[in-house]
């Protein structure tokens, strides 16, 4: 860029103008204008698109920039006083527009400007709105400029400049961006900025748009500012809703039912069902067809075509990497204008199920432990016992007795055997290393009894038999346990009569009388003589 200087002060003198005077109507100082046409220092561009102004000149015959748009003769100024009466006035209802529209058009020629200014600034007077002269200057400015910048209603911005109102910085910005809006005749549409008086605290969509007259000359500029501060931090509240949705375990969909439409899915919906939102959001039927497993399919496909899902389902599917995976959802419906909504949220509940059936598994397993009883002892032959020296400390829950009771008094198994039962549990005691498996009547301290499975390991060692193991309470009903009354009744009088028969055969080998031998054991003179 370059200032012609000897053409501006050339000009400058054939227009009989003095430094002071140009200074006065430039709004600069007369020092500025003496540094520059001494060449000392050389004006911006704002400037010297200014004195060209003040010249009444194009801005190339004092320098290599490209000329102005061509601005009007005319100065809002000079009638700045009858068209604000007119906004003044107007200020309170939107609806006497149209009229004074009507009697501004049989105004003069010289007022017609006042209509394009009228009409935008009505149409806008909730936004930051001002109006500047083709010189940046003020010429009027709307009740939002003056509460923005906390000043009185009445105050009156009329031939104020930026400096004047604003920091020193936010006034410079301001002021250039209005002087090339002005020199190109371009306008600036909704861009967001800092609302200026702010103090960054307020954003907003700026809008500056060069005022022509009828003749296509700029004759001012009007700004406007749109507060969208709401609005941003609404959308950012959004993003950061969506963000952690996106980031959450659980996924989120949210689908239209009438016509079914997939609206929104979060990201952790592909992390879940292992492809990706495209093919769910392409394809409404792409879960139940390629996800959903073929045990849960016709169910997922039911509430998918009656629109109607439970509360809460769990179904299985499988995963491009053929795994099998547990899904929970709670789905939940809403009407929103007028049209119904499904919402959705699925988790992975895998793990969670798994540690679910262990633990029943375990809780199983403890009533089942709760159930046997753990013992060790020492069997007797003659006796044919298992004399007690050790039981798990539950043994109280079975038999009523605690596990130092048993030890110390030297309980044996033949304690808890009902004595209308003991004949059979010799025969087992007789078969002990043969058959470790036995299913027994077990009578507790307090007298009931009770079904048991007892299973025994014997070994022996010098001579002694020692005995570990384990007793387990059955459940029975009542019907089971007659039964089982019944079924032992009928092996005990068979053990009974197989033993008084093999003791009546070894009383006739011993030369004893039929007779005696038929008092002693019961058995008739028919049976005895049959014996051989």
């Amino acid at each position: 860029m370059e200032f012609y200087r000897e053409k501006f002060r050339q000009i400058r003198k054939l227009k009989k103008m003095s430094m002071q005077e140009l200074a006065d109507k430039a709004n600069i100082s007369r020092v500025s204008v003496s540094i520059w046409e001494r060449g000392v220092r050389e004006p911006d561009e704002r400037y010297i698109r200014l004195l060209a102004n003040v010249l009444d000149i194009s801005v190339n015959e004092i320098s290599n920039l490209e000329p102005d748009h061509e601005t009007s003769k005319l100065e809002l100024s000079e009638f700045t006083e009858t068209w604000l009466s007119f906004i003044e006035k107007d200020n309170i209802h939107q609806d006497r527009i149209s009229d004074m529209l009507n009697g501004i058009k049989i105004l003069s020629n010289e007022l017609s400007q006042v209509k394009v200014i009228l009409r935008a600034l009505m149409s806008t007077l909730n936004s930051v709105l001002y109006l500047k002269d083709k010189y940046c200057k003020y010429i009027t400015a709307n009740d939002a400029f003056l509460k923005n910048l906390s000043l009185l209603s009445n105050f009156r911005v009329l031939g104020k400049k930026d400096q004047d109102l604003f920091p020193v910085k936010e006034a410079k910005k301001n002021e250039e961006e209005d002087h090339r809006v002005i020199a190109s005749g371009e306008a600036i549409i909704n861009e967001e900025c800092f609302i200026p008086g702010t103090r960054k605290k307020k954003i907003g969509l700026k809008s500056k748009i060069p005022v022509f007259d009828e003749e296509g000359g700029i004759v001012g500029l009007l700004g406007l500012y749109t507060d969208i501060t709401k609005l941003k931090d609404m959308e950012k509240h959004r993003q950061l809703l969506e963000a952690f949705l996106n980031n959450a375990t659980d996924c989120l969909c949210i689908y239209q039912l009438k016509p079914f439409k997939t609206l929104y899915l979060s990201n952790s919906y592909s992390k879940v069902f292992g492809y990706s939102r495209d093919n769910f959001i392409n394809d409404n039927f792409f879960r139940i067809n390629n996800c959903v497993h073929p045990d849960d399919r016709d169910y997922e496909l039911k509430y998918r075509v009656l629109g109607k899902y439970p509360g809460y389902r769990k179904y299985k599917i499988i995963k491009p990497d053929k795994t099998q995976r547990v899904i929970s959802a709670t789905t939940f419906e809403l009407k929103f204008d007028g049209i119904k909504y499904l919402g959705s949220i699925s988790r992975d509940i895998t793990e969670i199920s798994t540690l679910r059936t262990n633990r029943e598994l375990l809780l199983s397993a403890k009533n089942a432990l709760n159930k046997t009883i753990l013992w060790g002892g020492i069997f007797d032959r003659d006796k044919k016992d298992i004399i007690f020296n050790f039981a798990s400390d539950n043994v109280r829950d079975i038999t009523g007795y605690s596990s130092d009771f048993i030890k110390t008094e030297k309980m044996s198994m033949l304690n808890f055997v009902p004595s209308q039962f003991h004949n059979l549990y010799y025969s087992w005691m007789e078969r002990i290393e043969t058959s470790p498996v036995f299913e027994h009547w077990f009578q507790n301290k307090s007298g009931e009894l009770i079904w048991c499975e007892t299973r025994i390991t014997v070994k022996e060692k010098d001579g002694v038999l020692s005995c570990i193991g384990t007793s387990t309470a059955l459940e029975k009903d009542d019907k089971a346990k007659k039964e089982l009354m019944e079924s032992q009744q009928v092996t005990i009088a068979f053990y009974v009569k197989e033993k008084t028969i093999e003791i009546a055969k070894n009383l006739k080998i011993n030369g004893i009388d039929n007779i005696m031998i038929a008092e002693s054991t019961g058995l008739s003179i028919d049976e005895i003589e049959k014996l051989h």
